[in-house]
């Protein structure tokens, strides 16, 4: 490859980037930030002011031009680095972690926000973030990347089903179990847990025969409590709680399936104490779970 095209200055290479911390100059106001870019290429004072205002109208950012970044939300600063870093027209962005430093109550909307704004744009958009729930959020299509190798790619429907193996599950907070192919029945496939624990999971994977050792996959919010009354269930499993999070409007629990399982829980505080209204939850005690087969995954195990 010609080394003209590799070996490119950074200003010259038509790539915005947004920081994790945005990185706004604390001495310039909103309007003199998203200017910067452009004075340093020399662009015009009209030309300067025509760009930038654009800008502003289209992040709604008219209210706070004279505002220095001290005086900003982080949600302000957020559209402002973006401002600057779209400035000079770039042919792509990056944006390193951008919802990380976003106040919690305001990170739901903020995350919609710019994928909006983002999908309006139009313009090939680079997310580095190491929450998986951000990705989901932003992302038409994730890649998973481990020591600098891509482990897995797809979108946010297909992901799960393109993990190939234990490490990249757990990296991304799933719960992996090892097991082993024992039949086709129908729809279902069968696996059995090295614990003698068996699951059925829909028949979806063409290259997965009887006698395949396969990893499992599902996400902790994937994870069904029911009251054991029915034992007949499909993938019905009694466990007991080893850990218990009580979060703002969910339930994260540890649960010890077999002597040598344990998966994550994530389930709705309304549900659970609806449920299990009459049953003590805490430590030691002892629930039932279920995981839809529907939500399960499966990919032949490679160590």
């Amino acid at each position: 490859m010609d080394s003209k095209i590799i070996n490119i200055p950074p200003e010259l290479r038509q790539v915005g980037y947004v920081p994790q911390d945005y990185a706004l100059f604390p001495h310039l106001t909103v309007y003199e930030n998203i200017a910067f870019g452009l004075r340093a290429r020399k662009f015009s004072e009209s030309d300067i002011r025509h760009r930038v205002k654009e800008l502003m109208d289209l992040l709604n950012l008219n209210d706070i031009e004279n505002k220095y970044p001290h005086q900003l939300s982080s949600g302000e600063k957020q559209k402002v680095a973006l401002a600057r870093a779209l400035a000079p027209e770039p042919r792509a962005i990056l944006l390193d972690e951008p919802l990380s430093s976003i106040d919690p109550g305001f990170k739901e909307y903020i995350s919609w926000e710019l994928r909006e704004f983002l999908k309006k744009l139009k313009i090939t958009t680079l997310i580095v973030t190491h929450n998986l729930n951000d990705a989901w959020a932003l992302a038409d299509r994730i890649m998973i990347m481990l020591r600098g190798v891509i482990a897995c790619s797809g979108n946010s429907h297909n992901i799960l089903s393109r993990i190939k193996s234990k490490e990249v599950a757990k990296f991304l907070g799933l719960n992996a179990l090892e097991g082993k192919v024992i039949g086709r029945y129908g729809d279902s496939i069968a696996i059995r847990l090295y614990d003698n624990i068996e699951l059925l999971a829909k028949d979806t994977v063409i290259n997965v025969n009887e006698g395949d050792k396969v990893l499992i996959i599902f996400r902790p919010d994937d994870v069904i409590i029911h009251n054991g009354r029915d034992n007949r269930m499909t993938n019905s499993i009694k466990a007991k709680i080893v850990r218990i999070h009580v979060a703002k409007c969910n339930i994260k629990m540890t649960l010890q399936i077999s002597p040598n399982h344990i998966i994550n829980a994530e389930i709705s505080r309304g549900y659970l104490i609806n449920t299990l209204k009459n049953n003590n939850i805490s430590i030691n005690s002892t629930v039932y779970i279920y995981i839809p087969m529907e939500y399960i995954n499966i990919c032949k195990l490679i160590k």
